[in-house]
């Protein structure tokens, strides 16, 4: 699922970049 996907993304810049 395209939204799933998307929120994993979001999940793992934010905490690649500390949030």
């Amino acid at each position: 699922d395209i939204d799933t996907a998307r929120r994993l993304f979001t999940l793992i810049c934010v905490l690649h970049f500390g949030a």
